[in-house]
């Protein structure tokens, strides 16, 4: 079997997992929701993802006139979350006269999400990230969801800790720990996700480090020298008060726990 075919059996066996643990009657609710508040003309696909969301995929009118792409999530009971609009190639003026001077765009979307503001997440094809308001002003810190604040000790932490981050988005995580997705120049625009107690203390620190032609070239090599990119998952760089190491994920699964220079743990 082609490797295509594999991917796609194991997308199949996937999905037909993950439908398992649909409710019908919240995916009911979700579709009553879809077409009462977004006008939807076509919905793509519902999934439950194992950590308690639903995700759908859809195209719908909204107040946009004709039918837009866009990625819903909802909670488990069915609540609404977020919409994520793409407008890729329906950009307002004022983002097309600002992209002028930064360069080519990825992608844009425009952003609903419960307890927020609407706002548009700009990416460029260099990977920087930027957050704009209805009024297309910086957001300076994106959304920070449930009881997440940013304080200032934390944020002065942050930026002591990451060069040139900028904060995407926040939420408490299953560990009622906070997690702040950012940013930063570290690789070239890679993401990641830095996580605090909820007394303000440092926990951890990971980088996305996903672009495989983004790597630090020691990395890059223990890449090719095991296969290359089709035997690799994502790799990331973890950074802890006692310790700081490479957590590298291959295709098939498994996992392995690298020193900075590459040994494995």
């Amino acid at each position: 079997m082609s490797r295509l075919g594999i991917i796609l059996g194991m997308l199949f066996a996937f999905q037909l997992q993950l439908k398992a643990q649909e409710n019908p009657e919240v995916v009911a609710q979700i579709k009553n929701d879809l077409y009462a508040r977004l006008g939807t003309d076509k919905i793509h696909n519902i999934s439950y993802q194992d950590w308690g969301v639903y995700w759908v995929y859809a195209s719908s009118n909204f107040n946009f006139g004709e039918p837009v792409y866009h990625i819903t999530a909802y909670t488990e009971q069915g609540e609404w979350v977020s919409d994520k609009f793409d407008i890729t190639h329906r950009l307002p003026e004022q983002i097309v006269a600002f992209l002028d001077s930064k360069g080519e765009l990825a992608y844009c979307q425009m952003i609903y999400a419960a307890g927020n503001d609407p706002y548009y997440s700009v990416v460029f094809k260099s990977g920087e990230h930027l957050l704009m308001d209805v009024d297309f002003e910086r957001i300076e810190v994106g959304p920070l969801s449930g009881d997440l604040v940013l304080t200032a000790a934390v944020k002065a932490d942050i930026e002591s800790r990451l060069e040139n981050a900028y904060i995407i988005n926040g939420y408490e995580d299953f560990n009622q720990q906070y997690s702040v997705i950012f940013k930063t120049s570290y690789v070239e625009f890679q993401n990641g996700q830095i996580l605090y107690s909820k007394e303000g203390e440092w926990v951890e620190t990971k980088a996305f480090l996903h672009d495989y032609f983004k790597l630090p070239l020691e990395l890059m090599m223990y890449v090719n020298d095991r296969g290359g990119l089709e035997n690799f998952g994502p790799v990331n760089q973890v950074t802890r008060p006692d310790e700081e190491f490479y957590h590298v994920k291959f295709k098939d699964g498994t996992t392995v726990k690298l020193d900075l220079d590459l040994n494995e743990i």
